[in-house]
């Protein structure tokens, strides 16, 4: 059994290195505050993280191009599909929470996972790490693909 464990734990780790390479950029700060989306009727605040649809982030994203996306899935699930220009760091990874401290803490995330687990794990520890604003999409990828938004293969 603890074999096996390694196994998986080593196949995870592999699939962080075959995945595409990545590297964290560094994006000047932006104007949308959470704050501001919020008051404006955007998504809920929870935390001081603000929770928003798959439609309500697609429309953010098009409206403020200065809004970087966090993609924590797998190099599998993000070669399968993903938004187009999203950064993608594997949550099983092991050097997770260092890549992810890496990225620029001023620039406004938009976070999400394949359902909403692994990127609201993430949240904590973007929080405690100085990331001065974040948004979570609800639902993760799955729901941006029910709501028929575009998917990038490529990159």
């Amino acid at each position: 059994m603890r074999k096996i464990k390694y196994l998986l734990a080593l196949c995870i780790s592999l699939t962080v290195l075959s995945g595409p390479v990545l590297q964290a950029e560094q994006a000047s700060p932006v104007n949308t505050t959470i704050e501001a989306l919020k008051d404006a009727g955007v998504g809920v605040l929870n935390d001081g993280i603000l929770d928003v649809s798959a439609t309500q982030a697609a429309q953010l994203l098009k409206d403020n191009p200065n809004i970087k996306v966090l993609d924590v899935r797998t190099g599998w699930e993000y070669n399968r599909g993903h938004i187009a220009g999203a950064v993608q760091i594997n949550y099983y990874s092991l050097g997770f929470k260092k890549a992810v401290d890496a990225l620029d803490k001023n620039t406004t995330w938009l976070v999400h996972c394949k359902t909403g687990v692994r990127s609201g794990n993430t949240l904590p520890f973007m929080k405690e790490a100085g990331f001065k604003s974040v948004i979570h999409m609800d639902g993760g990828f799955d729901s941006w693909r029910a709501a028929k938004l575009p998917v990038s293969t490529a990159e």
